[in-house]
């Protein structure tokens, strides 16, 4: 029985060899501080003695981009690193309005989530008494619909007095 021969080393990586014959497998693992870039960190001994898939690559973290610019916000990077998070904030005059304002970076170097939106805030004037009038309308809590009416209603009445006991008894 051929055997496959002995595996590649791959850069930034270690890799375990769990046999060189028909079935066996070799398994890489990237180093701290690298990511797995392509390739394959499984690879098989086949049928012809040669390891299935692609050689991997472990690349750099320092190597993944930088995060997208966004109009009308700021935005803080903690670094460029697997983990590694940015912060968005819009501007004075600008609201969030889609996308994520946090973001961190993957293992695969892209940064997770959606980039975010900042659209113009609409302009806010002192409201009228009406205006008021219907805020205060949606705000307030009809009696019926507090959880405490709620479990009144399923709760049975117990006609046994209560009492309490101050002081010592013996």
């Amino acid at each position: 029985v051929s055997e496959c021969p002995y595996p590649e080393t791959v850069g930034n990586s270690t890799f375990k060899v769990r046999g060189l014959r028909y079935g066996d497998s070799i398994v890489y693992t990237c180093n701290s501080g690298y990511s797995h870039g392509g390739g394959n960190l499984m690879r098989v001994c086949n049928q012809k003695s040669q390891w299935s898939g692609i050689v991997p690559a472990c690349i750099d973290y320092s190597e993944y981009p930088y995060p997208e610019t966004v109009g009308n916000a700021t935005f803080n990077v903690t670094g460029l690193r697997y983990g590694d998070s940015t912060v968005y904030t819009c501007k004075p005059g600008y609201s969030h309005s889609s996308g994520d304002l946090t973001m961190i970076c993957c293992r695969n170097g892209q940064w997770s989530g959606f980039v975010p939106t900042c659209k113009e805030s609409k302009q806010q004037t002192k409201g009228s008494y009406e205006d008021i009038e219907e805020v205060l309308n949606n705000i307030r809590v009809q009696r019926k619909d507090t959880s405490a009416y709620r479990r009144s209603l399923i709760s049975v009445k117990d006609k046994r007095l209560s009492s309490k006991v101050i002081g010592i008894t013996g």
